[in-house]
């Protein structure tokens, strides 16, 4: 997609005096990088308030100073990737024609803000760190004479004390902090009265919601031309109330290319500097002194600013103002970021309903399904699966493809060249082999390790022969802290199952498993020789102790334990891995004459960041998350594009009783990704209240057609997610048919359409694909065509990506898409006993080692009692 561009052109600092200019703006559709400028005075270059659909570029040139001492004028330019639509992400921040990085300076600082473009001021940035700046903000000749603070910030008394010069941060709420350094509440100097270094009224600590998860500016380096590019975090006001970012609160991002200030002249310095003025005037000279990360807050480098505006879309919180009763589905963490989306939409459309979901392990969820199918409150009412149910209830279902999403294996790496230049890895590959050792608890690690069973093992899967075979010519920090052991999803979940059906569809993979080695000798831990798989869980069986004492450093403790990276939710791991945070709990806490304890490792830093973590792809889509290569049955090595999830589904296995589809690996086209995953809505076609029935046959008619718009707004499909293909539209449309029907063969009833789209976009995903039946492929030259469905409007056309096919769909709808009992079926009635039936619970990464650990459910379940009462 094409950026819409706004530029400015400055003129240098020295003897310039301020014009200013007004232009046309004029922005059209498609337009080419730098046709639709906008000219404008001097100062900072902002973009609309209004934001844009799509990318947005700022261009300036930069002033004199900037580039003065390399006898250059810069054109910078900076572009977003996203600037609307927003939600808890990551965007690509990049850059072109500013000051190349040299041993750290300058850098390029890139920062969340609070408020409009045009209304956002430094202390408004969420940025750690700034006291550094008191002595070069004095230095800024763009400061008045006589002045080395601005009064507007901090008033005319500090002016009287030479160690004031930071600035605070203010929260939207009024409210002012101040600390030196993350980690130190009341900064350095905690014994001086507020009034004296600070403006009245300042908190000398971080805002109490500034943490290892909250931390999201960007210190970044430019190349030697002058490039650069970087993933950011933003972050809305449910987990960042300091700065309030949400669909009726303005944000923006603020980013600073830090250069040269310039130096003021002596004879500009106040009285109280006379002294050491000459000093001064020294260290201002040294450009090296005053283009560091912590001085984008002074006068000059904050002028340079690019400032974009921020758009956050509504949360599904805006269901709780909904007070119409809820309909809500229970299961697939695999949608938890597709109904995020779906969910604000439905909640805000009077025309639609308030849709509940409660993302609970797919295991659990069937089994809660089951057992309230026969109870007289009609237990969880619709399930979302990847699976089918193991046994047949007598009450007959529908099963209707909502999603396809897939498991990825996500990594974040640094590695190291001869010369001792340190790069971040763009590229893996693991094969399903790679995968088992992985999840197998096979390597070591270091520290106590050493001494485990599996100890004349590789130490961890970058050292491993296998690993280095697949993935030649990296070099990555030997073993950081947390990296053994890949970041796992907890409890029995459809995504543990696809990929352990990966590892069993490959001989080597299997052979390994039990107990032969590899090529260069590495044997799976004993503990799980002979694993079966598929299977539904990931699993903590090594129980070794370490010697020792609880007295002692890593003395009498389930060593593995400790050093498992482990998570409740798939959104849990994504926001370690953009951290590069390991959850394991290794590092000690010692405390005289007591046991030792430990706590979650520190984060892993630039340079030394080792980590794996296997997600969905939704969500590794969402936060911007690297993805590994798989090898497929056909030797090819495949990422999780949409592309590569559309030609997986070209053939597939179907489960007869049910039509529910998955992947074949055994005759997976050679562009397939292995990993894909559709998710299905299970929901009865008898014995629902009406009302209910017609709710959620509007769920399955939104789900086939306007749900599949690719696109940023709500009830928009996020990326990550393959659109339906065409026969699954299909097979979804009949469906909910089926569902509004109830058994009673009379015409559904009608409902009202969704109200009007606010916004159009053309779909980024890649071509459809048809799910034929099984063993039957598809036609590559086909033109597919979308079927529209009752009560919603069709999405537009899929573009296809460029060399691909976009496969059409099979005719014929597979007569197996839902089931019919052989008995009637019971009426449902409304939910009393669902609460007695869920069992929540939480596997602590320390507790004792079983064959099947329980779940995560939590608050999760205890909510869904309620929610789905108002049906």
């Amino acid at each position: 997609m094409t950026p819409t561009v706004f530029h400015r052109r400055r003129r240098g600092i020295a003897g310039t005096s301020v014009l200013a200019v007004l232009a046309t703006l004029i922005v059209l559709p498609g337009l080419l990088l730098g046709t639709a400028t906008r000219a404008v005075a001097a100062g900072p270059v902002i973009g609309p308030p209004e934001g844009v659909d799509g990318p947005m570029t700022l261009t300036q040139t930069m002033d004199d100073t900037y580039g003065a001492d390399l006898g250059r004028t810069f054109l910078g330019s900076v572009t977003v990737s996203q600037t609307t639509g927003l939600i808890r992400q990551r965007v690509t921040v990049s850059w072109s024609g500013l000051r190349p990085t040299v041993n750290g300076s300058p850098p390029v600082v890139v920062m969340q803000c609070w408020g409009a473009p045009s209304a956002v001021t430094p202390q408004r940035c969420w940025y750690p760190n700034r006291g550094d700046t008191a002595l070069v903000n004095r230095l800024d000749p763009k400061l008045p004479a006589g002045q080395t603070l601005d009064p507007a910030v901090w008033g005319e008394s500090v002016e009287s004390d030479v160690t004031a010069g930071a600035i605070p941060f203010t929260a939207r709420d009024g409210r002012s902090y101040f600390s030196f350094s993350d980690g130190l509440p009341g900064g350095i100097f905690p014994d001086y009265p507020t009034s004296a270094l600070y403006p009245q009224g300042v908190i000398l600590s971080n805002p109490p919601d500034r943490s290892q998860a909250t931390l999201n500016e960007v210190t970044a380096v430019s190349n030697e031309s002058g490039a650069g590019s970087q993933p950011v975090e933003l972050i809305p006001a449910a987990d960042l109330p300091s700065l309030g970012c949400s669909d009726r609160q303005e944000c923006s991002l603020v980013v600073v290319p830090v250069g040269p200030i310039g130096c003021r002249p002596i004879g500009e310095y106040p009285e109280l500097y006379a002294d050491f003025a000459d000093f001064l005037d020294e260290y201002c000279q040294n450009n090296q002194s005053t283009i560091g990360s912590d001085t984008w807050m002074t006068p000059t480098n904050w002028d340079r600013r690019f400032v974009f505006p921020l758009t956050f879309r509504a949360t599904p919180e805006v269901c709780a103002q909904d007070t119409r009763p809820e309909t809500g589905l229970v299961g697939s963490p695999l949608v938890a970021p597709l109904m995020a989306s779906w969910r604000p939409r439905f909640c805000l459309d009077k025309a639609l309903f308030k849709l509940g979901y409660t993302d609970v392990p797919e295991g659990d969820a069937r089994r809660q399904f089951v057992a309230g199918l026969d109870e007289p409150d009609g237990g969880l009412g619709a399930l979302l699966s990847s699976r089918p149910l193991d046994e047949k209830p007598d009450k007959p279902l529908a099963y209707a493809p909502v999603a396809v999403n897939g498991f990825a294996v996500s990594y974040i790496l640094d590695t190291t060249d001869e010369q001792g230049n340190t790069r971040e890895v763009t590229q893996l590959r693991f094969n399903a082999r790679l995968l088992a050792k992985l999840i197998t608890q096979s390597y070591p690690g270091g520290g106590p390790g050493q001494s485990s069973p599996v100890k004349n093992n590789p130490r961890w899967w970058a050292a491993d022969p296998e690993f280095k075979a697949l993935n030649p010519g990296l070099n990555p920090f030997d073993n950081p802290a947390g990296s053994t052991f890949p970041i796992l999803l907890q409890g029995d979940q459809d995504l543990v199952h696809a990929l352990t059906a990966y590892i069993a569809s490959d001989p080597a993979a299997v052979a390994w498993l039990t107990g032969a080695p590899d090529e260069w000798g590495m044997r799976v831990n004993p503990k799980f020789r002979g694993w079966a798989v598929p299977a539904e869980q990931f699993e903590l069986r090594e129980d070794w102790t370490t010697p020792g004492t609880s007295n002692d450093v890593y003395g009498n403790v389930v060593w593995f334990n400790l050093a498992a990276n482990q998570v409740a939710t798939l959104r849990e791991a994504a926001l370690a891995m953009v951290r590069a945070w390991p959850t394991s709990i290794t590092e000690p806490l010692i405390s005289t004459g007591q046991p030792v304890t430990y706590k979650r490792v520190l984060a892993q830093t630039v340079g030394t960041r080792a980590l794996l973590a296997i997600v969905d792809n939704g969500s590794a889509a969402q936060f911007g998350l690297r993805r590994a290569e798989l090898r497929n049955r056909a030797g090819e090595f495949v990422a999780p594009t949409s592309a590569a999830m559309a030609y997986a589904l070209q053939t597939v296995r179907t489960d007869k009783a049910t039509g529910v589809v998955s992947v074949d690996h055994a005759t997976l086209d050679a562009r397939g990704y292995p990993g894909t995953m559709p998710v299905y809505a299970v929901v009865p076609k008898a014995g629902l209240p009406k009302a209910v029935a017609d709710r959620y046959a509007t769920f399955l008619e939104y789900a086939a057609s306007t749900g599949q718009h690719v696109g940023f707004a709500a009830g928009d499909l996020p990326d990550g997610y393959l659109p339906l293909p065409p026969a699954m539209q299909a097979v979804t449309t009949a469906a909910a048919k089926a569902v509004r029907d109830q058994g009673a063969g009379a015409t559904p009833t009608q409902t009202p359409k969704p109200s009007t789209r606010p916004t159009d976009r053309t779909d980024t995903g890649a071509g459809s694909t048809g799910t034929p039946p099984a063993g039957q492929a598809l036609d590559p030259d086909a033109t597919p065509s979308v079927p529209s469905s009752g009560g919603a409007p069709s999405p537009g056309p899929v573009p296809s990506s460029p060399g691909v096919p976009s496969p059409a769909p099979s005719a014929v709808v597979p007569a197996s898409a839902t089931t019919t009992a052989a008995s009637p079926a019971a009426r449902w009635l409304l939910p009393v006993l669902l609460a007695l039936a869920l069992v929540a619970g939480v596997v602590a990464p320390v507790a004792t080692v079983v064959t099947r650990p329980g779940h995560p459910l939590g608050a999760r379940l205890s909510r869904l009692r309620n929610a789905l009462r108002g049906r």
